[in-house]
């Protein structure tokens, strides 16, 4: 029987097990030969068991144990009319034994009479009128044999007769299920609900079990949403398979739905906001976090949905973002959508800090107000806000933060001292965000490399490497070679720094103009390190054609440690750029073929397996 099946089924006939032997023997038959038969049976000797099992029948033939023993060796061995033999003369003898009529049944099943065993079970079933408890009991023997059919068969019967739909709607919903009868199973499931709604639990247990495949749980919502009008239970079911299927536009409809009926206190509706917004579709998200605020007003916990909402409409601006400066390009254009789309995002931010003044969520708005402005090159509405939060919340969690982008600012207006000072205030500031001192460490590192201090950069930079968790532990790694005065002399690192700088600071086309003038340098590291730069800058500014021929000099230097990483590029140049999926294959695939220890290589075959299969 299929596993799954007897899984869900099995629990609710377990009441029915009275009816079945089980493997204890009576006192008086628990004596050698037993025990031996018993024993050949574990080894798979059917033959030596059986004949055991037959002297022991013969010599005790009322006893049940031992015909069912008996008739289980026999099958195993495939002889099913002797053992439909010695079945037929215990019925005749035991006229209503269920025991004997279940048998003999699943014995007609193994035989493949399919049809003989349910005429034997109906025939049965018909003289106790389809008793609720016996009829559920052949049916799951039917279901041990994978007669589903018959199983459906017998369910439905005994709820037509008996006129008790409650005892069977549970168990025909699920195997509606199974054999993907989905119409047929919600109609059960919602039958059910209306009968008995203390069911929802487990009928929702159910259904997504059954529809843990994107296929079935698709065809369930087919069914349940073709009801003209839907139980609340019914509605929570779907509720439940919109979010499971990350439909959450659709969840959210549900979700308002139910609200009509009283008794939902905005909950489904917010954890739909939640799960869509942790989904990644924010617009949703944020549609819902509205509504919950505008039917809730004075919810307890409105400064978080407050939060939330906002936070949902900051998400989706992001998400065009990233439309406008795509995440495989090295380095952003930084390209914003308009300014005007922000700024209701920007009031949002102003009214939470406003109404909640004193909370951590203030806090929060006024960091995420102030990093918009960071990104929109706000600069002085930017300082404002972060000294506000460094000035008159030092203790707050987002300090650190506040401390880190201020940093960034003085580096972008070249203010290197006083950038020093706030990546050192931000590595030391209270955070729940390990990633903030890191980067803040990463970037006090690169604040002394631009200024030439070795010894300080490097003494950083074996701390960053030394974290393996710190994600920026490879980018400051990619430093060492040329803090190497064996690699690299102080007037080569100087320049590197210049350029470094500049992309820190976004501007590419003179770190471009470095970079590609250093190319020359009689370091090989140094040349290498600007070759790549070079290409990194001109894929970024969307120069293909210059960073292909750049990239195609540096692989063809077998000596260039930079390699593995410019055919990473070059494959990405032409997949993203020149829309060429089978140049950027080629270029992926050498890097399994030259660079087999390359820290890209799975990173390379699971991209080439991934546009092999698409």
């Amino acid at each position: 029987m299929n596993t799954s099946v007897s899984k869900q089924i099995l629990p609710f006939f377990a009441i029915f097990s009275l009816f079945f032997s089980t493997a204890v023997a009576q006192p008086g038959y628990s004596d050698n030969k037993l025990l031996l038969a018993q024993q050949f049976e574990q080894l798979n000797q059917f033959e030596k068991a059986k004949t055991i099992y037959l002297d022991l029948h013969q010599k005790s033939p009322g006893d049940y144990f031992f015909l069912e023993s008996l008739v289980r060796v026999t099958n195993k061995l495939r002889n099913y009319d002797e053992s439909l033999g010695y079945l037929n003369l215990w019925n005749n003898n035991h006229p209503r034994d269920v025991n004997g009529i279940n048998l003999q049944g699943k014995t007609l099943l193994l035989a493949g009479k399919e049809k003989d065993a349910l005429k034997l079970w109906d025939d049965f079933l018909e003289t106790v009128n389809y008793d609720p408890n016996l009829s559920r009991v052949l049916a799951f023997s039917a279901i041990d044999a994978k007669a589903f059919d018959s199983a459906i068969y017998l369910l439905e019967k005994a709820k037509k007769k008996t006129g008790k739909p409650i005892y069977f709607l549970l168990d025909l919903g699920y195997l509606y299920g199974y054999t993907m009868q989905y119409d047929k199973a919600a109609g059960a499931y919602s039958e059910l609900l209306e009968l008995d709604p203390q069911q929802f639990p487990q009928i929702d247990s159910r259904i997504r079990s059954t529809a843990n495949n994107p296929e079935a749980a698709l065809e369930f919502i087919k069914a349940f949403e073709n009801f003209v009008e839907p139980s609340p239970q019914t509605l929570r079911i779907l509720f439940s398979l919109y979010l499971d299927q990350k439909m959450f536009a659709k969840a959210i409809n549900t979700a308002l739905l139910l609200e009509k009926t009283g008794n939902e206190n905005g909950v489904s509706l917010y954890r739909a906001a939640e799960e869509a917004f942790y989904g990644g579709d924010f617009a949703s998200a944020a549609g819902a976090y509205a509504k919950l605020l505008e039917l809730y007003p004075n919810r307890p916990d409105k400064p978080v949905v407050n939060l939330n909402f906002v936070k949902a409409m900051d998400e989706t601006l992001n998400l065009r973002y990233i439309e406008l400066n795509p995440v495989w390009k090295p380095y952003d254009l930084e390209i914003m959508p308009p300014r005007e789309d922000y700024q209701p995002v920007l009031d949002k931010y102003s009214e939470i800090i406003s109404l909640f003044k004193n909370s951590e969520t203030a806090s929060e708005a006024i960091f995420r107000k102030g990093y918009l402005h960071y990104k929109l090159k706000e600069y002085e509405e930017a300082l404002g806000l972060f000294n506000e939060l460094i000035t008159n919340r030092p203790h707050s969690q987002f300090a650190a933060n506040a401390w880190l982008y201020k940093g960034l600012i003085e580096l972008r207006k070249n203010k290197n001292q006083e950038a020093e000072n706030c990546f050192k205030s931000a590595s030391t500031a209270f955070s729940t965000n390990p990633d903030v001192q890191n980067r803040a460490r990463y970037y006090l590192m690169l604040c002394y490399f631009f200024r030439g201090e070795t010894e300080h950069t490097q003494e950083l930079l074996t701390q960053i490497i030394a974290n393996p968790a710190d994600n920026l532990a490879n980018d400051a790694l990619e430093l060492a070679p040329i803090l190497n005065k064996n690699f690299a002399d102080s007037l080569t690192s100087l320049v590197f720094a210049k350029g470094e700088k500049l992309l820190l600071q976004g501007n590419l086309k003179e770190a471009f103009t470095v970079f590609n003038e250093l190319r020359s340098s009689t370091s090989k590291i140094a040349a290498w390190m600007a070759l790549y730069k070079s290409a990194e800058i001109a894929a970024s500014l969307d120069e293909s054609d210059t960073a292909i021929e750049l990239l195609n000099e540096a692989v063809s230097d077998p000596m260039n440690l930079f390699a593995d990483k410019s055919l990473f590029l070059l494959g990405d140049i032409y997949l993203f750029s020149k829309k060429d999926t089978q140049s950027a294959v080629k270029a992926y695939e050498q890097i399994l073929i030259q660079f087999p220890k390359s820290i890209l290589f799975d990173k390379a075959r699971e991209t080439i397996l991934s546009l092999k299969n698409n």
